[in-house]
């Protein structure tokens, strides 16, 4: 009689479970990785920058806010993140960049922060005085 032994199978599962925890790791690295990008477009951004220049931007980094000539469905830039909302304002006279503001997400991958902060860069210095 011959008798069969689970040591086999269980190699094999526990080797699934691992390539599946390894791939699992690189997807989310990529991920990461992926959102960074909009911290660094965020962060990219002057005061005073042009629209155009916003918008060459968003075309090199592959990332759509509104703003876009064919879309044309805000005058604002809003991006999100897993934790963060971004909103770029623009001055509708000047057409350039006149505020930064970003907001922390009440739940990872929500994408409506609970309130937006206004960047140093775009603090008016004289507004409280």
């Amino acid at each position: 009689m011959k008798t069969t032994s689970i040591t086999p199978i269980f190699a094999r599962i526990v080797l699934a479970f691992v390539l599946g925890l390894v791939a699992g790791a690189a997807i989310a690295c990529a991920q990461i990785v992926f959102w960074q990008s909009r911290y660094r477009f965020y962060d990219s951004i002057e005061i005073g920058m042009s629209r155009e220049q916003v918008q060459r931007a968003l075309s090199r980094e592959k990332l759509r806010c509104g703003i876009e000539p064919w879309l044309r469905t805000s005058s604002d830039c809003w991006l999100h993140d897993p934790w963060r909302t971004y909103l770029i304002k623009f001055d509708p006279k000047t057409h350039t960049v006149s505020g930064k503001f970003y907001g922390f997400n009440w739940y990872p991958f929500e994408s409506k922060p609970y309130a937006l902060r206004e960047s140093a860069a775009s603090a008016d210095p004289n507004r409280n005085r």
